[in-house]
């Protein structure tokens, strides 16, 4: 049985809808066909091809994709909402953390700055080409300010 993906697939941005087997969990490419719903939303699947007895299925999984999108929403707004909060709980942590790391003894003093070089690694390893690039702009614009100031000394 083959089923038309109304979305893209892997939830790449820009592909165009392809037909893959059940069950297919993309996103749909325009938003407004996920808010399509009732007697519309099954005129619009009949439309795209989708035979009768997958209409059920199909309309299932759109109203699997509405609720995560919307719970996908609503915790982005909630993060923003209560970042003050987050940011003051954070900032009590690290304090604490730092404050008991002393208090540790070697071994798990050592498993932590370990787990800290870990994490750092992994940073510069995943965004090795926007540090590159961060780097090449910083000391471009320290050449600059090395210009400007020697072009100020030679004029004056």
């Amino acid at each position: 049985m083959t089923i038309i993906l109304l979305g893209r697939a892997g939830g790449g941005g820009g592909t165009p809808p392809t037909a893959i087997s059940p069950p297919y969990l993309a996103y749909p490419s325009k938003p407004m066909q996920l808010q399509v719903t009732g007697a519309e939303e099954e005129e619009y699947l009949v439309q795209v091809g989708v035979a009768p007895e997958n209409l059920l299925f199909v309309k299932d999984e759109r109203n699997k994709l509405r609720r995560h999108h919307k719970k996908k929403l609503r915790n982005a707004a909630n993060y923003q909402n209560n970042k003050d909060q987050r940011l003051e709980r954070a900032r009590e942590n690290n304090k604490r953390h730092r404050q008991n790391f002393c208090l540790l003894s070697e071994a798990q003093q050592n498993d932590i700055i370990e787990g800290r070089q870990l994490s750092h690694w992994k940073y510069r390893r995943a965004n090795r080409q926007l540090l590159a690039q961060k780097e090449r702009e910083r000391r471009a614009q320290k050449k600059a300010q090395r210009l400007i100031l020697q072009a100020q000394k030679d004029t004056s």
